[in-house]
């Protein structure tokens, strides 16, 4: 039986978390990051994007007892977070209220949504047949929550592997909702397991591991 290990670091940020000076922090984010900082006009955007590198660099460094300082944090072309200091796997998500990290043994990724609705072509455009009929099935005030479900698990699993939402997003499914654990399976079989967990009543974190 195969054990993997898996930590999640979850934090909320509150309404009122502001930054007295952005600058205070360049030195502890990546290059990457703090690029990016200059093209966000809102502060908001701007504290998401800090805290959720330095969550990564904790999260590493109570995993793998390198200081923080010495942690060096790069990105991928499609923008999944990378250290070459550490052979632990880890991905980062972010919406709303949260921010999450998490960190396994094995290939990872992590995607969190806050439930709302949502249009249904979506569905029809990005989902597979089998999803397209678990969401058809479902009643009505039940929609949008599975549907975010479906949303997560395949979401978590592309960041898993590194890729983006493309054509190729409709060519592998998810199973299993109805237990909040699952698979992602495509034509040449299991791909990857996830499994489900609600923060609040309106938010939804998935976890996708690949096989």
């Amino acid at each position: 039986m195969l054990v993997i290990m898996l930590k999640i670091y979850l934090l909320k940020l509150k309404e009122e978390d502001k930054f007295s000076s952005v600058e205070t922090f360049l030195p502890f984010i990546s290059k990457e990051k703090q690029k990016r900082l200059i093209s966000l006009k809102s502060d908001r955007q701007q504290i998401i994007t800090i805290v959720g590198e330095l969550l990564i660099k904790y999260a590493l460094c109570r995993e793998t007892h390198i200081a923080m300082s010495e942690l060096k944090i790069s990105y991928g072309d499609l923008g999944k977070p990378l250290c070459y200091q550490s052979e632990l796997y880890f991905n980062l998500s972010h919406t709303g209220d949260y921010i999450a990290v998490v960190v396994s043994d094995y290939p990872v990724g992590i995607d969190i949504e806050k439930i709302k609705n949502v249009n249904k072509r979506i569905a029809k455009r990005f989902f597979s047949k089998a999803e397209n009929e678990f969401l058809d099935d479902s009643p009505v005030d039940e929609y949008k929550y599975n549907f975010f479900k479906v949303w997560t698990a395949k979401e978590s699993y592309v960041k898993a592997v590194g890729t983006g939402i493309d054509a190729d997003f409709a060519k592998f499914s998810s199973f299993g909702h109805e237990l909040g654990e699952g698979n992602i399976i495509n034509e040449n079989g299991l791909l990857a397991k996830y499994v489900h967990y609600q923060l609040a009543e309106d938010y939804l974190l998935c976890i996708t591991t690949l096989c």
